[in-house]
């Protein structure tokens, strides 16, 4: 694995904190009953303002749990990649914003980078590129911050 650390923080519920786990063998991006949770992401998504973040949003798809395109830079989702042991947590946490920490920053893909825009007020990582998957993060010294922003905005952490 790649050491993840990630935190998931849910809406409506509290936030876990849950260390990279070995690889899971799993060949299903999208499975039954996922439907439910990227109808949820969807009505999130419209719900977005900011011009930024409608950018952002475009470049999802709603084939997999964590809105990424794999026709886009950084969109695979090949098994034993960083963006598949995201999905893994993701499978796990379906309607959670899995803030993964790389390096001195939380990053954020998809769907959840677009959250982290559009509520805790961050830029999008890389700018607004069109050929590129929408990440966002905050450096670790702004976690807190970005997760009171967060939860101001009706996510619990």
């Amino acid at each position: 694995t790649h050491g993840i650390e990630t935190l998931c923080v849910r809406a409506q519920w509290s936030s876990k904190g849950i260390q990279g786990q070995g690889k899971k063998k799993s060949k299903a991006i999208l499975r039954e009953g996922h439907h439910e949770h990227l109808k949820w992401w969807g009505q999130k998504m419209q719900l977005c303002q900011k011009p930024s973040t409608k950018q952002l949003v475009n470049k999802l798809v709603y084939s997999n749990l964590l809105g990424l395109d794999e026709n886009l830079k950084n969109g695979s989702i090949k098994n034993g990649s960083f963006n598949w042991e995201l999905l893994q947590f993701k499978l796990r946490f379906p309607r959670e914003v899995l803030l993964c920490r790389v390096g001195e920053f939380y990053e954020t893909l998809g769907f959840d980078a677009c959250i982290l825009v559009e509520y805790a007020g961050v830029n999008p990582m890389g700018g607004i590129r069109s050929n590129t998957v929408p990440k966002a993060g905050c450096p670790v010294m702004n976690l807190r911050q970005t997760l009171d922003e967060l939860t101001r905005n009706g996510f619990s952490a």
